[in-house]
């Protein structure tokens, strides 16, 4: 389990326990634990909390998000219609955060940890 003295503030930990368990985590998983930290980041909550029960997955916060920047820059998106908007605006550092968790579920390789840190 993350410790609790690493959370931004109060609501920080109240949204992680939230997140874990929505998705039923078990102490010995830290690939979702670190997930639903991110997630939990009281910035970001705030943007997607109304959207939990349609996320089947800790990380589909940032992979629709994502998902959707990728699609919109094929030539071909505008016809395709898909994938469905987006209703939450995201800041950079909530995006790079996004995709170091990205990064951390599932090696996702669009993530460097210079512009990060540099975010």
């Amino acid at each position: 389990m993350i410790d609790v003295s690493g959370f931004i503030n109060k609501q920080h930990k109240v949204n992680f326990k939230e997140t874990l368990l929505r998705w039923n985590i078990s102490d010995n998983d830290t690939e979702q634990q670190t997930a639903c930290y991110i997630l939990s980041a009281p910035m970001i909550f705030q943007k997607v909390e109304r959207y939990l029960g349609s996320f089947e997955t800790p990380i589909d916060w940032i992979w629709f998000w994502e998902y959707k920047y990728t699609l919109s820059k094929l030539p071909d998106y505008k016809d395709s219609g898909e994938p469905q908007d987006v209703p939450y605006d995201l800041t950079g550092s909530m995006v790079q955060l996004g995709k170091f968790s990205l990064n951390m579920w599932n090696g996702y390789k669009h993530f460097n940890l210079y512009d990060c840190m540099n975010s």
